[in-house]
């Protein structure tokens, strides 16, 4: 492969740096808070962090903040109901004042449509108040398996009113559930911090979305079952430095998020990658919802406290190399994974890469760089990019985040090593048109030009617009409509090639109509626990595009496979650069173990056929033995019974393909059992079980809760 223009004697790496100094000063008039100036080599090294934006005067009289972090400069703030239940505009919006910079994104969107280089989609038919969606049959049945009759289902509108008054005045339940609320936290990325380095996202007021629909259950649709939903916003820094590595400052959000706010339910519309998870999900036990950047590990270990709207990172990276061997991409490969100096999340991802290619013959070789504890990384970056070229990859994978992907093109631009085929995932954001759209607004048309030809694989719907048959999904336009008439603002369009604020608002909407719904259906008065459970289990879930997409032990999620064209091919080119990413193929609906699916009810087999181990975990004698004899009357091929690590909620592994053996197996013992693909560890049971895991294609492990009740029925 070659590069389609020549490169300048100018080394892009300079280049680069010109750029973002130029921005960083039109960004701040040339002055640093502080009075300390930015230099090409101490962004190289440790970019600086940027100070909270103020905002407007009017959103600064509604935003007061309430609590300030020492470490993390994080700032909480609290959201109370909206005092106008008339009508959407004129619901009381707290907190919801557009910046210049979101007026600047509608008017530029604006002028675009009024100049006709936004073409209209097509409206989706609704009928009946269902989606009739013309992707296929299996879209179709996924649509038809919502009920959308219930408050916070309906395609027509955000949310319906309350039938009736709750019948008894809600009472204090624990801590995140008041007798007059339920705590959400937001916690939310300083996406401003990345114009200090160039990198500034068109993405919108984030934090105005959020509280305006949130403000709009707590006004128009009334509340649910007599409380409100009161949002906190706790802000972690986008880049780290300045003497804090940045894993240690989502740490310190997270903690700042559990013991200052102590919330039901935190939510993350821009994902925060690292330790903030597990930080939040299992050392604190508290439910997590994110529209991404999650690892599969993390998943499974949360015990269904963390959700997202995308596959974990290491299913859609598996996913994407094995896009590539499929196609005969990788034949004659020499691969090259450029992976950032992370251990934990890095060997994760590997052993992704590893696996999927497992018993191909492939190998590949790892090239590190340092990120100091920051989110650039670029120590080491030339050393790795030289030991490429010498090792003759063509093929490249990078592990890196988006402000450190374009310094990796520049390097290899440098270096004029020949154009390799990229292949990316989801994996911090790589599949969105705003993320793409940097290599080619840094590097220039050579830089774009050698992106040309990028595979992405991931779950958002980037793109979806310019292939031929798309319409305007009637979620989607129910979302932007509503957004639009909160904000006062004109209704953002996914054609818009000017900012990424449709996805965003989507994005925003979907979450919180998936608490909203949760919190319905966890009925009055309901435990952390019990809303936690109804967080897990909403069933369908309205995304983006309306792809297939639930929350539960199916855990569907649905796959894109992009191309990056540039110049755009299908249309015009996002942002400032003429690069686009278009889909390829149809999309692919997968299950939690990763295997595509050709119906929404997983299969099953006869229980004879089914392999079963017990193991009990809960501390009290037997009851492995008892299960175990209650599945064997059941015709089930059963192990002899055995031991596992001290578990207070029983669950149930099992092998890919075997989702519905173990949702039978659930069917005879409890209802209560969660469900999880089976891990590649054993550490869960002592040496002397292992083999019966092995040989298990359904692994139930017995906890205290379900001991004591196959106890009392004995």
């Amino acid at each position: 492969m070659t590069l389609k223009n020549p490169q300048p004697t100018v080394p892009y790496s300079l280049l680069f740096s010109l750029i973002i100094l130029l921005l960083t000063a039109a960004c701040t008039g040339g002055d640093q808070k502080g009075g300390a100036s930015v230099t090409t080599d101490s962004m190289r090294s440790n970019p600086p962090v940027a100070a909270s934006s103020p905002g407007t005067a009017d959103a600064q009289a509604v935003r007061t903040p309430e609590t300030t972090s020492s470490i993390t400069g994080t700032t909480a703030r609290s959201n109370r109901p909206a005092t106008s239940t008339t009508s959407l505009a004129n619901d009381s919006i707290s907190g919801t004042a557009l910046t210049s910079e979101s007026a600047d994104q509608t008017a530029e969107a604006t002028t675009k449509q009024e100049t006709g280089t936004i073409s209209g989609l097509p409206d989706g038919q609704v009928i009946d108040g269902s989606y009739s969606d013309p992707r296929g049959e299996l879209f179709s049945e996924f649509q038809d398996s919502f009920d959308r009759g219930r408050r916070f289902t309906g395609l027509d509108t955000f949310c319906r009113p309350p039938v009736q008054d709750p019948l008894t005045a809600p009472v204090n339940v624990e801590p995140g559930i008041s007798a007059d609320s339920i705590t959400v936290v937001h916690l939310a990325t300083r996406l401003e911090e990345l114009s200090r380095i160039g990198f500034k996202l068109p993405l919108g007021d984030i934090d105005a979305m959020l509280s305006a629909f949130i403000d709009l259950v707590n006004g128009r649709c009334g509340g649910i079952h007599g409380r409100w939903l009161d949002l906190r916003t706790v802000e972690v820094s986008a880049l780290g430095g300045r003497g804090f590595d940045i894993d240690t400052l989502r740490e310190a959000a997270c903690l700042e998020a559990i013991e200052i706010h102590q919330p039901a339910v935190v939510l993350a519309v821009t994902p925060i990658p690292g330790t903030a998870s597990s930080c939040l999900t299992m050392r604190h036990r508290t439910a997590h919802l994110t529209t991404g950047g999650v690892s599969d590990s993390d998943l499974v270990l949360s015990g269904g406290r963390l959700q997202s709207l995308e596959v974990g990172d290491r299913s859609g990276l598996r996913f994407a190399v094995l896009t590539a061997l499929d196609q005969g991409l990788l034949d004659e490969a020499s691969i090259g994974i450029v992976v950032p100096d992370a251990p934990q999340r890095s060997d994760d991802l590997l052993a992704s890469i590893a696996g999927a290619l497992d018993g191909t013959g492939h190998e590949f070789q790892q090239y590190q760089v340092g990120c100091e504890g920051t989110t650039t990384c670029q120590v080491g970056l030339k050393a790795a990019v030289s030991s490429m070229v010498v090792d003759e990859v063509n093929v490249v994978i990078p592990l890196l985040n988006m402000t450190s992907l374009p310094w990796l093109v520049l390097e290899m631009l440098d270096q004029e090593m020949p154009q390799p085929l990229f292949i990316q995932s989801g994996l911090n954001g790589h599949g969105l048109d705003a993320i793409a759209a940097r290599i080619a607004e840094f590097g220039g048309i050579p830089a774009g030009d050698y992106y040309d030809g990028t595979i992405v694989v991931d779950t958002s719907a980037t793109g979806s617009h310019r292939i031929d048959g798309a319409e305007r999904r009637p979620f989607d336009l129910m979302c932007a409509r509503t957004w639009a008439e909160l904000s006062d603002t004109p209704i953002p369009l996914v054609e818009t090639t000017a900012d990424d604020v449709h996805r965003s608002v989507l994005e925003t909407c979907s979450l919180v109509r998936w608490i909203a719904r949760a919190v319905d259906e966890a009925g009055p008065d309901p435990s952390l626990l019990g809303l936690q459970v109804s967080l897990a289990n909403v069933g369908p879930l309205d995304v983006p595009d309306m792809r297939p997409t639930t929350v539960d032990d199916r855990h569907l999620r649905t796959l894109q496979v992009r191309r990056y064209e540039h110049p755009c091919r299908h249309g015009t080119g996002f942002g400032k650069s003429d690069g686009c990413l278009v889909p390829v193929g149809p999309p692919v609906i997968l299950d939690r173990s990763g295997l595509p699916v050709t119906g929404l009810e997983p299969p099953r087999l006869p229980p004879n056929e089914v392999r079963v181990f017990v193991a009990n975990g809960s501390g009290l004698s037997g009851v492995a033995g008892l299960a175990t004899n209650l599945l064997r009357s059941a015709d089930y091929d059963m192990a002899s019974p055995g031991n596992a690590s001290a578990v207070q909620e029983s669950f149930a592994y099992y092998r890919p393909g075997h989702l519905g053996d173990a949702r039978a197996v659930r069917e005879v013992v409890s209802p209560y059992i969660r469900i999880e693909p089976m891990p590649a560890s054993t550490e869960y049971v002592p040496q002397r079980s292992v083999a019966r895991v092995r040989s298990a294609d359904v692994v139930l492990v017995v906890g205290l809760d379900l001991a004591r009740r196959i106890s009392r029925s004995d």
